[in-house]
């Protein structure tokens, strides 16, 4: 999975996407999170991550004036570039959103201004732009905000 981010943040400019480390996947991904996988033919072509970041200083609560632990990040979705313009990214996000289990109240995500692949596809998906700002250490960045109804 790893390999694919490296894959997608070489075919984007290189602020667009923010590459996080190893510790980050095992440290966070598998004990306050979840991936959902795209695959086609066999091959794992796409990934979404989704990140319950509870007290983590990077947890966007504060940002949205949201209790922290109410809220769920939507990280990294990556398409492998030779995959890219087929839908996976929409598909992943609207799975995901599907896949926020109750207690959350908000999912948040962060987008570079440029990256409109990803911009359109959270907005295909419900979020909604509420900030422009500077992350991952003076990056320009868009928050976006879905808020769930988990009636």
């Amino acid at each position: 999975m790893h390999q694919i981010l490296h894959v997608a943040a070489r075919a984007t400019a290189k602020d667009h996407v923010f590459v996080d480390d190893e510790e980050f996947f095992a440290a966070h991904v598998a004990e306050r999170g979840f991936t959902l996988v795209g695959e086609e033919d066999g091959q794992l072509i796409a990934f979404q991550i989704v990140r319950f970041p509870g007290p983590d200083e990077d947890n966007l609560g504060p940002d949205l004036q949201v209790d922290p632990a109410r809220v769920a990040h939507m990280e990294i979705c990556a398409v492998d570039p030779a995959f890219q313009r087929r839908g996976w990214q929409s598909r992943l996000v609207g799975a995901a959103v599907q896949a926020v289990p109750s207690g959350y109240d908000v999912i948040a995500s962060t987008v570079h201004p440029d990256n409109a692949a990803s911009l359109a596809a959270l907005h295909r998906s419900g979020f909604r732009e509420v900030a422009r700002v500077r992350k991952y250490g003076g990056l320009p960045r868009i928050i976006l905000r879905l808020d769930l109804n988990h009636d």
